[in-house]
This record gives structure tokens, C-alpha cells and sequence, in this order.
């Protein structure tokens, strides 16, 4: 029997989605710990995340972080990367923001339709370039500067 996020990739249950590859499906967590709480799925149904052929893993990862550092610049917080696997036997990667007010144990209050809507539209991407992770910059692609440290990701390849 199909999964619940086999089901979501295939259309059978609705979603806010995020981002959509060949290999991957992203969407918003229908139970979020904080708003912007993205699922990140190989498009296979494999139980465990190190269990993945490794174009899927690879996958994955390369989509968790280009959604990563799409979220941080637009909701403007760091953002958490969570693998658990427990409740779904489907593998997947929690994508949330960080609350440095969170309490143990206290729930994130379910967001209304509207608030999700709007979260998805502003996540929502079709492609990412992951940008530099250098301090200073004078490319114009990325923030780097002229010691670039994000090599391939970098539209000018500098380093």
C-alpha cells in the first residue's frame, strides 16, 4: 500500500507544494512546528533515508539545501534541518524555522488556510541556485567576495 507521501507526489492528497524535481517533492507540513514547515521526499517510497540509492539521497540533500537557504532568506530565520523517519514510512527531511522561543512540549498553533496559502507562495520555488557562503562579494551572483567558497554553485565559479 501506498504511503501517505506516495499519495501526496501522485495527486491522490492535496498539498501546498514547495518545489518538485525529477527525484524530489517538497511540500508544507499539514501539522507544522513552526509556519513554513516543509517536507522534503525522494520520489521513491523507501522506508529509510540511508536506505536511498544514492542519486535519490544525493537528491534529496541537494534539495534540502537550496529549500534551506530559500527559507532563510525569505522568513528571514535560521533554518532547522530534522530527520526522524518515524511516523511515515516513507523517507524525509523536516525543513523548519527556528523559534528561540519554543517550549518544550507547546505546540505551534495550526495555521489558518489563508496563512498557509500565503507561506506556500512565498516559498514556492521552480529552480535554486544556492548561493555563497563567504562573507564578502564583488561577483554580483552571490554575497561571497573574492575568496568565493561556494565553487560550482557559484554563477561566476569564482574562488
Amino acid at each position: 500500500m501506498a504511503s501517505v507521501f506516495s499519495k501526496i507526489i501522485h495527486g491522490e492528497i492535496p498539498c501546498y507544494k514547495i518545489y518538485e524535481d525529477d527525484l524530489t517533492f517538497a511540500f508544507l507540513d499539514n501539522s507544522p512546528l513552526s509556519l513554513g514547515h516543509t517536507l522534503v521526499v525522494p520520489k521513491i517510497e523507501v522506508d529509510k533515508l540511508y536506505e536511498l540509492p544514492e542519486e535519490y539521497y544525493s537528491a534529496v540533500m541537494r534539495t534540502v539545501r537550496g529549500l534551506a537557504w530559500n527559507m532563510d532568506k525569505v522568513l528571514g530565520q535560521r533554518t532547522l534541518i530534522k530527520v526522524m523517519g518515524t511516523d511515515v514510512p516513507h523517507a524525509h527531511v523536516h525543513l523548519f524555522t527556528f523559534d528561540p522561543n519554543y517550549e518544550e512540549g507547546k505546540e505551534f498553533p495550526k495555521p489558518s488556510e489563508e496563512e498557509m496559502v500565503a507561506v506556500a507562495k512565498k516559498l514556492r520555488v521552480t529552480d535554486f541556485t544556492v548561493g555563497c557562503i563567504a562573507e564578502e562579494c564583488d561577483c554580483g551572483c552571490c554575497d561571497c567576495g573574492p575568496d568565493c567558497a561556494c565553487g560550482d554553485d557559484c554563477e561566476c565559479k569564482s574562488r
